[in-house]
């Protein structure tokens, strides 16, 4: 079976909403967390996509997605990470129907996310992985950081 990539459009945001949602509901969250928080990102996404902020990218087999990533262009200043350019590239939102997992699609899907951010002249790229996922980023030669988080 062939699998194709397509660039996301602001028509897309609905399906990436769900895969979010899925992803979401997968790591634990409770439905009512995924709900609250779903119709505000819906919105958010369908703005940012198309518009060089949010760009995704959405893996297809016979006509059915089963698999989508994000790439969020974030302002950043200067750092010794990326000293020469002001944004980095944030993975997001990488989800595959289960049953087509572990076939390469999530794979793909991270290149072309990487290709993009490439394209637009992101030299640094992060993301938040689930223990899951965190195999496929290092095979990819994704290094793991440490991040510590606030709730206000």
């Amino acid at each position: 079976m062939t699998i194709t990539l397509r660039e996301a459009g602001p028509a897309d945001a609905l399906m990436i909403a769900e895969h979010r949602d899925a992803m979401f509901r997968e790591s634990g969250k409770p439905e009512d967390t995924v709900a609250k928080a779903s119709a505000r990102y819906r919105d958010w996404l369908a703005g940012a996509l198309g518009v060089d902020e949010y760009m995704g990218w959405l893996a297809e087999q016979d006509n059915v997605v089963i698999g989508s990533i994000g790439l969020w262009l974030l302002p950043w200043p200067s750092h010794p990470s990326h000293p020469g350019i002001m944004q980095r590239g944030y993975i997001s939102n990488m989800w595959v129907l289960p049953a087509h997992r572990r076939k390469g699609v999530g794979k793909q899907l991270v290149e072309a996310a990487v290709a993009g951010a490439k394209a637009r002249g992101v030299t640094y790229m992060a993301l938040h992985a689930t223990d899951e996922g965190r195999k496929l980023y290092e095979a990819m030669g994704w290094k793991a950081s440490n991040e510590m988080t606030l709730r206000l």
